[in-house]
């Protein structure tokens, strides 16, 4: 019948589940999950909790929701945390789940003495309980309370921390298990108590600091264990302490009645000075004492029951009652719990607790202000005071020594010296020349002593090509700069290189058979030879060099007055004519038919287009002969009645004159003008612009002609680059970096180049100085340029700049050199 009823349950368990899943909010999702580890291996039977055939999830963020979770989730399922929670009242778990905190915290809000507010989390109905992964605070009382019953409760990287006057965690179950792995407990009453009215309770921590905090309840130790003789059979049913690698700290630091401590590599400090201890039978009886074993009576002899392992740690304060000599003279017949220490470090010394047993091979050493209690094995060794062996000195092998209690367990021996230097790198102390030799030398780095060597002399290395003057030759060293193999040139015969004319002389040169050099003569102009008769056109006459044709004793005609040879009338223009007095050269000409002018009002002012097609002017009834006119608020200029167009040269400066398709026609155009391929720039006065001129912002350079320059123009003795079609805008001058033919250039501000070295941007570059047809180009590579101005050198002066960027490489290794923090190639 128990059988069926256990189905039963876990069929109502498995519907109850479902539904009360289903109406959560948030939603949770149903997904099988790994439960491993949140029952204990002693934890009661779970049929009479119920149980479901999958278990239940939930992400919850808030107190409402968790303890609908907490009601609603399956045994063997978890509840995860998404924010911190404030808890209205005590939160009751009375089913084997995981609660993960999710790095989230739980806190119980109010204190008061109730129910309701005793504790934060509770612990009940024989559950098997893991709590993970965050922070509990609050609670009258204690934060945790494990309630009646065989409670299992697993705390996984918990911090537990009470308010003023309550525990940490608190048990009153009969045979429950309390587990701590990396946990942190602190409470201002006990951090973890044990309620003697039942038995047996397990403690088990590893990694953890248990701490009483506070002086709420001074006389509280941190772990307090209690039982009594009838609970625990008189001793053997005892609790159970199992601590390792845990840190432990109150005015008390563990108090047992009627319990068996296993206390490995901890650290437990009980600091109330002075110690004290009253034979009480409700609470913590000690102060000032590391583990003590203390008996449930008001006997007047006490007579504490249970057995107390120690093996590693430090343990500050008394061990035993045994230690507290008051105790000793007040009780002279009570009895000892039972001690066995196998090793640990104590500021009282151990051989003096009653009832205590050291390790079979352990022994007792005192080191400072502590006794030591060591076996040596399995605590590990390291060695201590070695040294090598050097050159000149014996080293030792260092001694083998304890690391628990520092003790030498076995001696060294000593190293013989090696008799070999540790030399370092050569250091040049002098560098070797084209004549001379150098020398290096390099020190022991044990004991100092130094090594020298002689670096050969580098020999002259003669330049490829000649050096010259105007009468010898010779070869400069590439090292020092030294001349080699100097002579006299070896010239062979003239040869004429360019033939002398009537106007420009002739050259003739001869060159040295060894470096080339050649020497050159100017040969006499031969001199014009002027023809006997005149040669003319419209405005000039000259005479021709019968040599070469070249124009010789040109001027301008001499013209005489003019001859009218048939007069013009209204319906037919006339003609005249004149001579050159100097060539005979004869000049004739058209006179125009006479006008009527009859579409100009007398006294009126309009435009008049003559039968040449031309046009003039006519202003007030009189025609504009010369000169500039405003018409229409646009500029003309007039030559002999007509206006002009195209270029015209105005009192030395030059304009032009919009013609026929170009704007308004005759009429004088400003700003940019385009004449054929080349561009011109017109001021507001239409005046020709030459030199530099800037214009919406950038600058331009134009010739003496007023042709924009483009490409690289000198002026002033500095170089400017003008920008080409295709880059940029034509002809505005550049700035900053510039390729040019696959070189890169820097033009500064002022659009100027620059040369030598240059520090652009926090960096180090250098700048073709030498006149070689690169000047100013980036350079890169392995450079041999002085320091100060970038130039070529004979000096052993050398430069490494990145190929491709051209930044000066400082401070490393370029291939097998170094160069320094200047950039100068040192080794």
């Amino acid at each position: 019948m128990k059988k069926r009823r256990v189905v039963l349950r876990n069929s109502m368990a498995l519907l109850l589940s479902a539904v009360m899943a289903s109406s959560l909010t948030p939603a949770v999702a149903l997904a099988e999950t790994d439960a491993a580890g949140s029952a204990d291996s002693n934890a009661v039977a779970q049929a009479d909790l119920g149980a479901a055939s999958a278990t239940t999830y939930y992400e919850v963020g808030t107190y409402e929701k968790l303890t609908e979770a907490l009601e609603g989730v399956a045994v063997g399922g978890t509840v995860k945390l998404t924010n911190d929670v404030t808890a209205s009242k005590a939160i009751t778990i009375n089913k084997s789940i995981t609660l993960d905190l999710g790095t989230h915290s739980i806190t119980l809000e109010k204190s008061e003495d109730s129910e309701e507010f005793k504790y934060t989390v509770g612990i009940g109905n024989n559950a098997s309980v893991t709590i993970k992964n965050g922070k509990l605070t609050g609670g009258f009382k204690s934060v945790v309370r494990m309630l009646n019953g065989a409670n299992h409760l697993t705390l996984e990287r918990v911090n537990v921390e009470s308010l003023t006057n309550a525990g940490g965690i608190w048990d009153f179950g009969t045979n429950s298990f309390l587990t701590l792995a990396n946990c942190t407990v602190s409470g201002d009453w006990f951090a973890i108590s044990h309620n003697g009215s039942t038995a047996p309770f397990t403690l088990n921590a590893t990694k953890s600091e248990i701490t009483k905090t506070g002086e709420g309840v001074p006389d509280a130790c941190a772990i307090y264990v209690s039982a009594n003789s009838t609970n625990t059979a008189d001793g053997s049913n005892n609790n159970k302490i199992n601590l390792n690698g845990c840190i432990v700290k109150g005015p008390g630091g563990i108090e047992g009645k009627f319990t068996d401590m296993v206390l490995t590599d901890c650290d437990i400090m009980g600091y109330a000075t002075p110690p004290s201890f009253v034979q009480y039978n409700n609470g913590s009886t000690s102060k000032g004492f590391a583990v003590v074993a203390t008996d449930n009576t008001l006997e007047t002899a006490p007579a504490p029951r249970g057995t107390i392992t120690i093996d590693g740690g430090t343990y500050t304060g008394l061990v035993g009652l045994s230690q507290y000599e008051v105790a000793c003279t007040t009780y002279p017949e009570f009895e000892e719990a039972t001690y066995s220490i196998i090793s640990g470090k104590f500021d009282h010394d151990p051989k003096t607790i009653k009832r205590v047993t050291i390790g079979e091979n352990s022994e007792v050493l005192k080191d400072g202000g502590l006794w030591v209690v060591c076996g040596h094995a399995g605590k590990g060794t390291t060695v201590s005071g070695y040294y090598p062996a050097t050159c000149g000195s014996n080293g030792y092998s260092g001694n083998t020594v304890c690391k628990f209690c520092n003790k030498v367990l076995s001696p060294g021996y000593t190293i013989p010296a090696t008799g070999e230097h540790t030399y370092g790198e050569w250091t040049v102390t002098k560098e070797a020349t084209e004549t001379e030799a150098g020398s290096q030398e390099r020190a022991c780095s044990v004991c100092g002593e130094k090594e020298t060597q002689e670096i050969p002399a580098c020999g002259h290395a003669p330049s490829e090509g000649w050096k010259s003057d105007a009468t010898d030759h010779w070869k400069v060293c590439e090292g020092c700069g030294a001349e080699l193999e100097k002579a006299a040139h070896s010239f062979g015969e003239w040869t004429v290189t360019k033939e002398a004319t009537e106007t420009e002389p002739g050259a003739r040169e001869r060159a040295c058979s060894v470096c080339g050099a050649t020497e050159a003569e100017e040969l006499p102009a031969l001199g014009h030879k002027p023809s006997a008769s005149w040669q003319s056109n419209a405005t000039d006459h000259w005479k021709v060099c019968e040599g070469c044709g070249a124009e010789l004793e040109r001027a301008a005609h001499s013209f005489g007055d003019w001859t009218v040879t048939k007069e013009a009338t209204e319906a037919e223009p006339g003609f005249r004519e004149r001579s050159c007095s100097a060539c005979g050269y004869v000049q004739a000409e058209e006179v125009a038919k006479l006008s009527p002018a009859a579409s100009i009002p007398e006294g009126g002012s309009g435009w008049v287009e003559t039968d040449a097609g031309t046009w003039g002017y006519v202003d007030a009834g009189e025609p504009v002969e010369e000169g500039w006119k405003e018409v229409d608020g646009s500029w003309y200029y007039f030559e002999e009645e007509a206006m002009q167009t195209g270029w015209k040269e105005v009192d030395g400066d030059w304009y032009y004159l919009n013609g026929s398709g170009e704007g308004t026609e005759g009429s004088m155009a400003t700003g940019w003008k385009q004449d054929g391929e080349d561009w011109y720039y017109l001021e507001d006065t239409g005046k020709m612009a030459t030199g530099w001129q800037e214009v919406e912002g950038e600058w331009y350079h134009l010739g003496e002609s007023g042709r924009m320059d483009t490409g690289w123009k000198q002026d002033g003795g500095a170089w400017y680059y003008l920008n080409g079609a295709g880059e940029g805008t034509e002809g505005a001058m550049a700035t900053g970096w510039k390729e040019v033919g696959g070189k890169w250039y820097y033009l500064n501000k002022s659009g100027a180049m620059r040369s030598g070295w240059q520090r652009l941007g926090g960096v180090w570059y250098l700048l073709n100085a030498s006149h070689d047809g690169t000047f100013g180009a980036m350079l890169e590579g392995w450079q041999r340029v002085d320091a100060s101005a970038g130039k070529p050198t004979s000096a052993n002066s050398w430069y490494y700049l990145e190929p491709g960027s051209g930044a000066m490489a400082a401070n490393r290794w370029v291939g097998g050199y170094y160069v320094d923090g200047s950039g100068l190639w040192v080794r």
